[in-house]
């Protein structure tokens, strides 16, 4: 399953829309992310931000429009 992500960078202005396999990780340090979760690669965002951790979350499925996110 695919899911687009939108947002804009808040220091450059800049609009992304990536589109990503499930399940996606979210954070600011690749070595930091999971590289599968429950036998499925992992694809990953990374966020330069001060606020955003190393390994932020994990968007791991989505059911009859709701999202499923899975913390750390």
């Amino acid at each position: 399953m695919r899911i687009q992500l939108s947002w804009e960078d808040p220091v450059t202005g800049e609009h992304w829309e990536p589109v990503m396999k499930l399940p996606v990780a979210l954070g600011s340090k690749r070595e930091k992310m999971p590289n599968n979760l429950d036998g499925q690669p992992v694809d990953r965002v990374l966020l330069q931000s001060k606020i955003v951790s190393r390994f932020h979350d994990c968007v791991f499925t989505l059911c009859i429009g709701l999202l499923g996110y899975r913390s750390k």
